[in-house]
């Protein structure tokens, strides 16, 4: 008989949410990335970001990075092809195509990062609007799990939406059960303060914070969501 203890359970509930969520939410995004005029192959905003501010300017070494909730891949491309050697891991994956540098893990990217299934050791860990697609719990456990997967003074990259994206905190219904809000779909937002306790538990640096009107996009239920930009750096152990 398998463990029927009261954390087991618990997990277990947890993990088949998640997976629940997953499958609900592929339906949603494939139809997103085929039916609206938004140009999603371009990278996002976010990735040119983060390549300015943390790649472009180092060594001439290859970074490693993962790339999760990658989804069409539009960014783990554009990291691969500045010259970076990208993992992209989406359990909702669209993309499975041969490219230079760019690997691709059809899986659940919190069940990855949690085993370390790749036994990599990342310079970046990105995340643009990965976290907020997830109940509160796994977000944690996957921040958890993505520090002991990335190197010494390795960054962990995040974009999320915030909790003070007071339209859309209007236009969504909240489900006080899982601390929800659902318009399209279910999203778990993101105050600074909560990133900070993270980065804090983890003994992360934070190198970078800011709340903005980072991506417009007008395909979107709010077309210019506000967002938070959260960079830290894994301390030396």
């Amino acid at each position: 008989m398998g463990d029927s203890s009261p954390r087991y359970l618990i997990l277990n509930r947890c993990n088949t949410l998640y997976m629940v969520l997953s499958n609900m939410n592929e339906k949603f995004w494939n139809t997103y990335y085929t039916s609206n005029e938004h140009d999603i192959n371009k990278p996002s905003s976010f990735a040119r970001f983060i390549h300015q501010q943390y790649l472009k300017h180092t060594d001439q070494s290859v970074k490693i990075i993962a790339d999760l909730g990658s989804g069409n891949c539009r960014d783990s491309f554009f990291f691969s092809e500045k010259g970076s050697e990208c993992y992209a891991i989406d359990f909702n994956l669209t993309h499975v195509d041969s490219v230079p540098n760019c690997q691709f893990i059809k899986q659940n990217a919190v069940d990855v990062m949690k085993n370390d299934t790749l036994q990599v050791r990342f310079d970046i860990i990105y995340m643009r609007w990965f976290l907020h697609a997830m109940p509160y719990a796994d977000a944690i456990d996957v921040f958890e799990s993505s520090v002991k997967c990335m190197k010494d003074d390795g960054l962990m990259c995040i974009e999320v939406r915030s909790l003070n994206d007071h339209l859309l905190i209007k236009e969504s219904v909240y489900d006080a059960s899982d601390k929800s809000y659902t318009t399209t779909h279910k999203r778990w937002p993101f105050s600074m303060g909560m990133l900070e306790k993270l980065s804090k538990e983890n003994k992360c640096e934070i190198i970078y914070q800011k709340e903005g009107y980072f991506s417009e996009n007008e395909n979107t239920e709010t077309h210019n969501p506000l967002l938070i930009r959260f960079v830290v750096k894994k301390t030396r152990q």
